[in-house]
């Protein structure tokens, strides 16, 4: 018997898999792209975010809200190995005034993971 719900979540992790894809160059990733602009666009997908955070984001669009709460349950790890390597933006274990973050000017700027505010020496 086939699992709807189960079913429905793979579909989404798809869509996902293929919007990260950069060889994939289909114009419904404008969809995407539009969409989550103001969020850091794949930026939102490889960080490392609790699934219950996900509803801060206030997403406008229900489909893209449901494509976040399913990557988010699946992609969320809770583990601090290699703490350095990890995303800051849009990382639950990062917080400000209880919130994962993102600066858009700092990601300009070149800023993505933790080692990148560390100095040379990793302190």
């Amino acid at each position: 018997m086939l699992d709807i719900q189960s079913f429905n979540e793979s579909l989404k992790m798809k869509w996902i898999q293929r919007y990260l894809y950069e060889e994939n160059k289909g114009k419904w990733k404008l969809f995407f792209d539009h969409y989550l602009g103001k969020y850091g666009r794949k930026l939102l997908f490889r960080s490392n975010l609790r699934q219950q955070d996900s509803t801060l984001l206030n997403l406008k669009d229900p489909f893209l809200t449901e494509i976040m709460q399913y990557w988010t349950k699946f992609n969320y790890k809770d583990d601090n190995i290699d703490f350095a390597s990890r995303y800051i933006w849009y990382n639950s274990h990062i917080r400000i005034e209880n919130r994962p973050f993102f600066y858009r000017s700092w990601l300009s700027a070149g800023i993505k993971e933790i080692r990148d505010l560390l100095g040379n020496d990793q302190n």
